[in-house]
């Protein structure tokens, strides 16, 4: 009888741990995400954005044309999320929100708003 409640009390707590590991919806923000934006430039109207949690830190990056545009001042708030990237000198924010394989949000600079869709490629 012991050993059945022992067993069900770290069953429980391993839930309660696994649970808030990963807020609700931010698990589904992970991975790579191919883009499209409609009616940006050429060079930029496709590519990848990458999204990570390493040791509780979130880092995001985006690869058009075999350029690597890393993203700063990252915020994360359940199944969305908001970061920087500089292109061309220019800073342009990008903000995204997930519906777990889909993905729809938009870059904004100085030039205006391009919406971004994408779907999750892993």
């Amino acid at each position: 009888m012991k050993t059945k409640n022992v067993f069900f009390i770290l069953l429980f707590s391993l839930l309660i741990f696994q649970s808030n590991a990963f807020p609700a919806g931010e698990k589904d923000l992970i991975g790579t995400w191919n883009y499209k934006a409609e009616g940006a430039p050429p060079e930029y109207a496709s590519g990848q954005i990458v999204i990570e949690k390493k040791d509780k830190v979130w880092n995001a990056h985006v690869l058009v044309n075999a350029q690597k545009f890393v993203s700063n001042q990252i915020s994360v708030s359940g199944n969305k999320i908001s970061f920087y990237i500089y292109i061309q000198g220019e800073q342009v924010k990008v903000q995204l929100v997930t519906d777990k394989k889909t993905l729809s949000g938009e870059a904004v600079s100085s030039n205006g708003t391009i919406p971004l869709t994408g779907k999750k490629a892993s």
